[in-house]
């Protein structure tokens, strides 16, 4: 594939999956089995596309305005790295958390390694302290603390 096709493949990804909520869409972005790394936890989440998509009802259902912008993206060879901004309102339950109604925006990075046309591996780090003292759930520490 080209490093056109690259960009075009996690454009997709972000726009269909991550923002207009189209699960289906992962059917034809992910290989059967994808390796999904996490910046914070100690194993990656195996498995296919419905893994996956039932990931992302649990975030729906969390954060329902939920939204990705894409900020940059660099291609080399079969990884693209991108750079991101998510946004939404915290409106249902996340990770045993009660809903805040608090809106958030946390930066983030994202590797994604393609083989044959569909994603096959991918490494997330997103500013999870930022989203946790945005959702009130940790103190803010500044520089005269």
């Amino acid at each position: 594939m080209s490093d056109q096709a690259h960009i075009a493949l996690i454009r997709c990804l972000f726009g269909e999956f991550y923002n207009k909520g189209n699960l289906d869409a992962l059917d034809d972005l992910f290989a059967f089995h994808v390796t999904m790394h996490e910046a914070g936890s100690p194993e990656p989440l195996c498995g296919g596309p419905e893994l996956f998509k039932q990931h992302q009802r649990a975030q729906l259902l969390a954060t329902p305005d939920f939204h990705i912008t894409l900020e940059d993206m660099a291609v080399s060879g079969d990884t693209v790295a991108c750079r991101w901004t998510a946004r939404g309102t915290h409106k249902g339950v996340w990770h045993g958390i009660a809903p805040t109604g608090k809106h958030t925006e946390v930066a983030g990075m994202s590797f994604f390694h393609i083989a044959e046309g569909r994603i096959i591996e991918c490494w997330h780090c997103s500013d999870t302290l930022g989203l946790r003292q945005q959702l009130g759930l940790v103190g803010v520490v500044t520089a005269s603390d």
